[in-house]
């Protein structure tokens, strides 16, 4: 394992806290994850700082009961999610497990390698030995003895007593500012207007003086039922100190057929805001949306319920509506039957999307019982919450509110709106299953994140709008100053460790921006439904991924200690590359992604967020690079924004002789022709050890790497090292290559430096398609651009663009349907010139996955131009864009050079056959005349004879 290829994340102590080998994974051949996260662990203990002696357990389980040990680790889970698994190792001390603290190991399991791993554990730790008639009376707890040391009355007739649900003893660090939720500061009108969920608390006893803030107890972790006013039958977790009986810390678990229904809000739908949840009833109807109701129960005696095999409606506030033969659940938008309807439908929603992206209900969400529980009428402010289980692990029920307050004769609930089911179950039900609470560590939940991501691709939302993530329940943030948003900007504040990272709404702002970048690079700010929808869907399955690899034992599931803890962060981020490593297997529709490619796109978007910043920077400045971020210079220097045109790189170009020149020429058929790519250094330290490596293939579109890339006949030459922060570069070459096919060929390169290997170096190790390869790894680059005559005007042009041939390749998993669009420069428009698909099938079609069909474009000649109109041209670029169901797959460009007169490649691939003016000398240049001692040209006589009247 070389040092240099991984990347470690150290706090404030200088204690490693992360590993991230995602760029490098390390290969293990052990039989199983568990066996090599045995391995993995003894290999990085010096790293972590483990003595190797504590890590002799790591098969057996913790104890129950107290044994005669100290520090030790223990296997606490072993999981696994869609292709990855998850191996969790829990500190022990006593023999009990340590309440979150330990390490975690995250791998792909085909092959099996790791991807990273992280650590919580606490290096030092004393515990002081509890008698044993106090470990013995604590783990036999009853329900009056909680009733007691929850300080609540005796004679109080009217309060149901707490039913105990789980117990178990574990170690607990006390920490005094997290002994009870705190309540946000009241604010007056605005507070009653846009209310924050706020969890209930119970008033506490104070400690006695042995408590000692930041010490650890034995204690014992009870799970129980209590009823307080608002709120029926609440699930809670205390930490009961065994020696004391005082509670060390309190938490309610809990967080913030057809039918019609608002499959997305109508502000969303309509784009304009004064399509509000204060709207009337006739207002709000226009945008229902009628539906068939899925996964409902059979009919009862001729009765339909909403009531399924995933969810089922109750409240005690609203009956849920039933109905006869037809079944037809259509309602009044501000009813509270439209309501009841909605969350039937939108929770429902939710759980098929984790099953068709392909992830099991039974083992995603092991701990959550079906159906589902979801109330419809709550309560009568503007706002949902979540509660989990009795056992704290799992969802116990989704409850909602209003989406509205003015008019509450009339509800309009908020299950109505999708963006807040999303918050709700995305952001904090699925939490519990996996890390037993409904918190992130360092920010309320990824909940926000679905809301902006899966709304945006239908969005009719323009401009700043587009960026409010609940634009019609509005839900605000601590300070009610406005509504909350995913374009924070990191100067005002809103990055990583700065002045709005607090931990809760603010901090899952600045996750939502975070995230939400992730997806706009992806393809979320494409112009294209199909690829904003691709987008959306697959930034969604990597979030639900990277919360399934979570763990009680993941940095990311415990609380920053303050605002420079970022090991929090960074293992969410890390999660989030781990969660990509492996293929997106989807259910339905039935489809396999390559994994790999979205690694350093995530890493980049929360970079620009402020995270990885260096010591000393302003926490109102972007993050850093990594230390070593070699590139080729696709047009943004070496970043992620998305860009719709990945087969343009202008630092990739041909030379038909091994000169050093910097002008891009065309390649000649049959004929050795050399290659020059220039590589730059984003990072701030030299990279070392650079290697190039170069490809080429026929012209063609839809491209799938390895498999349709040849390698130069230079595959490989070693570049000199690169400087930090060096954006003018080195230029590698020649490389050379001969080309084998007519018309100009695809030129591919990828470069790997110690410390930044490209993906396909290592993180990828199958196929992927190049429209999801090359766009999203700065190590890669393409150049399928041929240069074409614009210095002797119309007729050279034509010539060499007169059914120009290019293959074409469907790399989607299935068929798709193929649209190709040619654009020209403006100057061509106006002078009335056009582009052709003149190929069957025209410019749409259908195609089978794999299939290759040959293209063949054409012109319609316009005006004459001139050199000098090129050059005064803003845009001189042909392009042709082919769509596979909507996404960008890849093009062909054609830049109309001002230097060249003509083409020198034919259609049989010999010199000079462009029906266009040249000079006699160059004609002569290419006859071939090895006796000719001297040539003069006296007279030239040309005769065509054509068949009946062909000439055109």
């Amino acid at each position: 394992m070389n040092l240099e290829d991984f990347q470690l994340e150290n706090d404030d102590h200088g204690r490693v806290r992360l590993i991230n080998h995602n760029q490098m994974p390390i290969s293990m051949e052990s039989a199983s994850p568990l066996q090599a996260a045995q391995k993995y662990l003894h290999d990085v203990a010096g790293i972590y700082g483990i003595d190797a002696a504590q890590l002799t357990e790591l098969f057996l389980a913790p104890e129950r009961m107290p044994i005669d040990a100290k520090v030790s680790f223990r296997l606490l889970e072993d999981k696994r999610v869609s292709g990855s698994a998850v191996v969790s190792i829990v500190q022990t001390y006593f023999g009990l497990p340590v309440r979150y603290a330990g390490l975690d190991v995250v791998m792909a399991t085909d092959p099996l390698r790791i991807l990273s791993s992280s650590a919580t554990f606490h290096p030092a730790i004393e515990v002081k030995a509890p008698k044993a008639d106090s470990v013995k009376r604590a783990v036999k707890l009853t329900s009056p003895e909680l009733s007691e040391i929850l300080n609540q009355k005796a004679d109080d007739k009217t309060r149901r007593p707490p039913v105990v649900n789980r117990t178990r003893l574990v170690v607990f660090r006390y920490q005094e500012r997290d002994r009870q939720p705190h309540a946000p500061v009241k604010r007056g009108d605005r507070q009653q207007q846009k209310q924050l969920f706020t969890p209930p608390t119970l008033p506490l006893p104070p400690l006695p003086d042995s408590i000692v803030d930041g010490n650890f107890y034995v204690a014992l972790e009870a799970y129980f039922t209590l009823s307080v006013p608002g709120f029926e039958d609440l699930h809670w977790v205390a930490l009961i100190e065994v020696e004391t009986r005082t509670i060390l810390l309190l938490e309610a678990l809990i967080d913030g057929v057809t039918g019609s229904v608002f499959l997305t809000d109508p502000i969303t739908k309509s784009g304009s805001t004064s399509n509000s949840a204060g709207s009337t009833t006739s207002v709000l109807n226009g945008f229902r949306d009628s539906i068939t109701l899925l996964d409902l129960n059979a009919p009862s005696n001729g009765t339909q319920a909403l009531s399924g095999s995933r969810v089922f409606v109750s409240s005690s506030n609203a009956t849920s509506p039933t109905k006869t033969s037809p079944f037809d659940f259509q309602y009044d938008s501000r009813t509270n039957d439209f309501s009841a309807v909605n969350a039937y439908h939108n929770c429902n929603r939710f759980f098929g999307m984790l099953v068709d992206m392909g992830f099991s209900l039974s083992s995603y969400l092991d701990g959550t019982t079906f159906p589902l529980k979801a109330n419809h009428r709550f309560g009568n402010t503007v706002n949902a919450n979540c509660p989990a289980n009795s056992t704290g692990n799992g969802i116990g029920g989704v409850n909602f509110e209003l989406a509205d307050t003015s008019n509450t004769s009339d509800p309009l609930g908020s299950a109505c709106d999708w963006r807040t089911v999303l918050h709700e179950i995305g952001g904090h039900g699925i939490l519990y299953d996996h890390i037993s609470r409904a918190n992130l560590g360092f920010s309320h939940s990824q909940g926000d994140s679905f809301a902006a991501i899966l709304n945006d691709p239908l969005s009719a939302l323009t401009g700043s709008d587009r960026f409010i993530t609940f634009p019609f329940t509005l839900f605000w943030d601590e300070d009610f100053a406005g509504p909350r948003r995913h374009d924070r900007a990191v100067a005002t504040g809103w990055g990583w460790g700065g002045s709005n990272d607090n931990g809760a709404y603010k901090s899952e702002q600045i996750l939502s921006t975070t995230l939400f970048r992730v997806y706009r690079s992806i393809g979320g700010d494409s112009g294209d439904l199909n690829s904003k929808a691709f987008a959306a869907r697959f930034a969604a399955y990597l979030i639900l991924k990277a919360v399934g690899l979570l763990t009680p034992t993941s940095a990311a599931a415990v609380n920053k200690t303050g605002v420079t803890d970022f090991a929090p962060c960074t293992d969410y981020e890390q999660k989030l590359e781990s969660a990509d490593a492996s293929s997106f297997v989807s259910a339905n529709p039935a489809e396999t992604h390559a994994g790999g490619a979205y690694g350093k796109v995530i890493r980049w978007s929360f970079e620009k967020q402020g995270l990885f910043r260096a010591s000393g920077d302003p926490v109102t400045s972007v993050g850093r690079p990594p230390a070593v971020d070699v590139y080729i210079d696709d047009g943004r220097a070496g970043e992620y924004q998305y860009q719709w045109n990945h087969w343009n790189c202008q630092d990739i170009w041909n030379r038909r002789a091994a000169d050093g020149g910097s002008a891009h020429e065309e390649p000649i058929v049959g004929q050795t022709n050399y290659a020059y790519v220039r590589v730059k250094n984003r990072g701030s330290q030299t990279a070392n050890n650079v290697v190039v490596r170069g490809y080429h293939a026929y012209p063609s579109v839809g491209l799938t790497y390895p498999d349709d890339w040849i390698p130069m006949t230079d595959v490989l030459l070693v570049a000199p090292s690169i400087a930090g922060n060096d954006s003018a570069g080195v230029v590698v070459g020649p490389f050379q290559w001969t080309p084998g096919e007519v018309s100009h060929e695809c030129m591919f390169f990828t470069v790997y430096a110690t410390g930044d290997p490209a993906n396909v170096d290592g993180r990828i190790t199958g196929s992927i398609p190049e429209w999801r390869l090359v766009p999203h790894d700065n190590n890669v680059a393409q150049r399928n651009v041929s240069p074409v005559p614009g210095g002797g005007g119309a007729q050279p042009l034509k010539a060499a663009l007169s059914r120009r041939p290019f293959a074409l390749y469907n790399p989607l998993p299935g068929e798709a349907r193929i649209k190709l669009t040619a654009t020209l420069p403006d100057f061509l428009v106006r002078l009335g010139w056009e582009v052709r698909i003149v190929s069957a099938g025209g410019s749409n079609f259908g195609l089978k996955p794999g299939i290759r069909k040959e293209v063949l474009i054409d012109v319609k000649q316009g005006g004459d131009f001139t050199r000098e109109m090129v050059v005064g041209s803003a845009d001189t670029l042909i392009h042709v864009t082919a769509q596979a169901n909507g996404i960008i797959i890849g093009g062909m460009s054609f830049n109309i050079d001002p230097d060249m007169k003509y083409s020198v490649v034919s259609g049989d691939g010999k010199c000079m056959h462009d029906l266009c003016r040249i000079d006699v000398e160059d004609l002569l240049k290419c006859a071939s005349l090895e006796k000719a001692k001297r040539v003069r040209v006296r007279k030239i006589v040309l005769e065509i004879d054509y068949e009946d009247d062909s000439c055109k």
